[in-house]
């Protein structure tokens, strides 16, 4: 992160301008709300707080199918927020907590970006050769639109973000129903794992969440309270 005026920018290769919305993948000079700030190409700013602060002004109930109705018209990259509840993954052996446990988390992400070119452009910022990444195929699904998955062995639809280590989740533990301080679960709790394959300077992570965990999205100024 660097700051610039006083504000917190953060430098990346995404190709955005700083609200997050239109591509400058070939610009070299990007005009902000302060000045003009002079870029080499393939590089771009993001205003923080625009990562960090979602604007709601409506508010809509929708079911799920409709959700997957909207998310498949999804054709641009945009910042949008995301409640999400699903289950904690738990060692079993002598935990009295397995299979009880679930995480409320309240977090922004990147919707829209493509895992593959966002390799691409990482690998190249870091003078690597993309070639010689181990491009595997998505195990969590076949993409049916740009953001949206479906496992046919699971019959579960996904919707695939892009996560960044500066926007912090708020989670919040339950232990059948009540809050739960998560320090007394961390002894089973399994951590996740990074990919090794990955060689360029910053990680790009990637996650992909059950439809059926999603509670709210915002997007598009709109937060959708999703109906089960």
């Amino acid at each position: 992160m660097i700051i610039f005026r006083g504000r917190p920018l953060i430098v990346g290769v995404w190709g955005f301008t700083p609200n997050g919305h239109c591509p400058v993948i070939s610009e070299k000079i990007v005009r902000l709300k302060f000045g003009r700030m002079k870029i080499s190409p393939y590089l771009c700013v993001l205003n923080m707080n625009e990562m960090n602060n979602i604007i709601t002004t409506n508010v809509i109930d929708i079911l799920i199918v409709d959700l997957i109705i909207l998310l498949n018209k999804v054709n641009k990259s945009t910042f949008i927020h995301l409640l999400t509840e699903v289950p904690v993954r738990m060692n079993k052996t002598g935990n009295p907590y397995f299979g009880k446990v679930t995480k409320v988390s309240s977090c922004n992400y990147l919707l829209g970006n493509g895992y593959i070119d966002r390799m691409g452009t990482g690998y190249e910022k870091s003078g690597l050769d993309i070639s010689t990444f181990d491009l595997e195929s998505n195990k969590v699904g076949k993409h049916v639109s740009k953001v949206v998955l479906y496992n046919e062995k699971l019959k579960t639809h996904y919707i695939q973000v892009e996560r960044f280590d500066e926007i912090k989740p708020k989670n919040t533990f339950y232990f059948e129903g009540q809050e739960i301080d998560p320090k007394v679960l961390s002894p089973w709790i399994i951590k996740p794992s990074q990919s090794k394959k990955q060689e360029q300077d910053k990680y790009i992570s990637f996650i992909h969440f059950k439809l059926d965990n999603v509670k709210e999205i915002t997007i598009d100024k709109t937060k959708y309270r999703v109906i089960k």
